[in-house]
């Protein structure tokens, strides 16, 4: 009979395990492979912020909209202001946009000198997207490429302003009408001067300030 092989006792084959262990070396990262200083994760957002903190911002917020950064390199805040008081004239059905008639009322009120063949050239190039109407950033950007051609109309509306205001108290009253009306012999009656103050007055204060004198003299053409 064959000889049975004699198996490898427990003792051996852990004396064996232990010696490969013994003779394992642990691996170490090198010295020189360690940086210096690892910087924390970025937080969500981070890289987004830092983008938008490099990028410049090409506009700016006013009057509760935002306008080109362009605008305000060749007219000023009053002018701005100004400007929005005449587009608000025109802009009849509050879509805060102006179609081609209104804009060429409004370029007329302002003093430009433009033909109606001009008028809608200039609509066409601000009109991109050929809806018909402009905004009221479309409106500066045509009112500072023809701003040489221009009065200042604001000034003219401002003067006439101060003659109706014989107090200087800032706005025009009832008896101010009266006033003006006895001393250039002009014969109206108290019911049609409140419907003049009516017609301009829209804060409610039953007179009319220089805001609102320069709104109703753009919307009547009285000048």
């Amino acid at each position: 009979m064959p000889k049975k092989k004699k198996s490898k006792s427990k003792g051996a084959s852990r004396g064996d395990s232990a010696g490969k262990e013994k003779t394992r070396k642990k691996f170490e990262f090198p010295e020189e492979a360690i940086p210096d200083y690892i910087p924390p994760p970025p937080v969500t957002g981070h890289q987004l912020l830092a983008a938008l903190q490099s990028t410049e911002i090409n506009e700016r917020e006013f009057l509760g909209m935002k306008l080109s950064k362009h605008i305000f390199q060749h007219l000023t805040t009053q002018e701005i202001r100004d400007l929005k008081v005449v587009f608000d004239v025109f802009d009849v059905d509050n879509s805060n946009t102006i179609d081609l008639k209104e804009l060429r009322r409004a370029m007329k009120i302002l003093g430009f000198r433009v033909s109606r063949a001009e008028v809608k050239q200039m609509m066409a190039d601000v009109d991109l997207t050929r809806r018909g109407c402009l905004t009221f950033n479309d409106f500066l950007a045509l009112v500072v490429e023809r701003q040489s051609d221009s009065r200042d109309i604001f000034d003219e509306l401002r003067q006439a302003f101060t003659v109706f205001d014989l107090d200087n108290e800032g706005k025009i009253t009832l008896h101010t009408l009266k006033r003006l009306c006895r001393e250039h012999k002009v014969r109206l009656s108290e019911r049609e001067l409140r419907d003049m103050i009516r017609e301009a007055d829209h804060n409610g204060d039953d007179a009319v300030d220089e805001n609102e004198f320069i709104g109703i003299m753009l919307k009547t053409n009285l000048f």
